[in-house]
């Protein structure tokens, strides 16, 4: 068996360079190639017109064909398209970070964690209607926004404006 893997072995070579096979190596197109000539081998029948060079061939390439078509599934794209964490950022040069420093595990929120915190946050806008005004929660919600002291004063006094003018006005 090994002189026919021998003897095949240039033309195994060749047709699996003239494919790519997404998520895996050239050897791994090599093996397939393997694999159509031991069908090759196990399936040809001496009694056809067709000479065991040509069938074999026909094995090797459809069995690559075959391991190209099942790796471009659907079902492989995640797999395929996957990027590892130990990639290196290159947004920023002077760092040598990977993705798996970006992603930190501080950062991470599991779901009690996250219940918990808009429990808090519940409880503390809750607090905020009890204890402030109507006027004073728009002035600290403006300014959480990143709102500047001019562009709240500028918003505010439209508003003093416009209830002014309502006012006299009816």
């Amino acid at each position: 068996m090994s002189i026919f893997f021998k003897a095949y072995q240039s033309i195994i070579y060749w047709k699996a360079t003239q494919y790519f096979l997404q998520g895996a190596e050239r050897d791994d197109l090599i093996q397939e190639g393997m694999i159509g000539l031991f069908k090759a081998i196990r399936d040809y029948k001496e009694d056809r017109e067709a000479s065991f060079r040509s069938f074999a061939e026909i094995c090797i390439n459809r069995q690559i064909l075959s391991a190209v078509k099942r790796s471009m599934r659907q079902k492989n794209y995640a797999l395929n398209s996957s990027v590892s964490i130990d990639t290196p950022v290159e947004d920023w040069d002077a760092i040598d970070w990977t993705l798996l420093d970006v992603i930190s595990e501080k950062e991470a929120m599991t779901p009690e964690d996250f219940l918990i915190q808009n429990e808090n946050l519940a409880g503390v806008a809750q607090k905020l209607e009890e204890v402030t005004s109507e006027f004073e929660r728009e002035v600290l919600y403006q300014y959480l926004e990143g709102k500047s002291y001019q562009e709240m004063a500028a918003h505010f006094n439209k508003k003093r404006k416009k209830r002014l003018t309502t006012r006299f006005s009816g």
